[in-house]
């Protein structure tokens, strides 16, 4: 198998759980993706109420299988957030999406809706 350089230094990937015609019901983002997909397949075995797992567990029933599909690489954590939510703005607007959220913000906000990272610079303590 051949590798480009690119592909090879691409940390995360956005993929997708799909359907037995190619339809994703899930999008997601992983550092690891053969290890998000064994988790995948433990949380279907572990019987988890999520609803991507209760879509997968009906189409196991039906005779189909658990497909994972890669949609798209990226360099950094921010870029694969970015991609993640556009995919999943363009599945919701055709429907049939079980995510929960429009996928992971850039910036974790703190109850008052303050950005952690801007916080934490903020009152970083100086050493003196």
């Amino acid at each position: 198998m051949c590798y480009s350089l690119r592909s090879y230094y691409m940390k995360y990937t956005i993929y997708a759980l799909v359907d037995g015609r190619g339809k994703p019901y899930y999008i997601g983002k992983t550092a690891n993706y053969k290890s998000r997909r064994k988790g995948h397949l433990a949380a279907l075995k572990n019987g988890d109420k999520a609803p991507r797992y209760v879509k997968a567990r009906a189409l196991r029933r039906r005779g189909g299988k658990f497909r994972m599909k890669a949609l798209a690489k990226a360099l950094s954590e921010r870029d694969a957030n970015t991609i993640e939510r556009a995919f999943i703005k363009d599945y919701k607007k055709r429907g049939g999406l079980t995510n929960k959220t429009w996928g992971a913000p850039d910036e974790v906000l703190m109850s008052n809706g303050v950005s952690m990272t801007k916080y934490y610079k903020k009152n970083k303590r100086k050493k003196k």
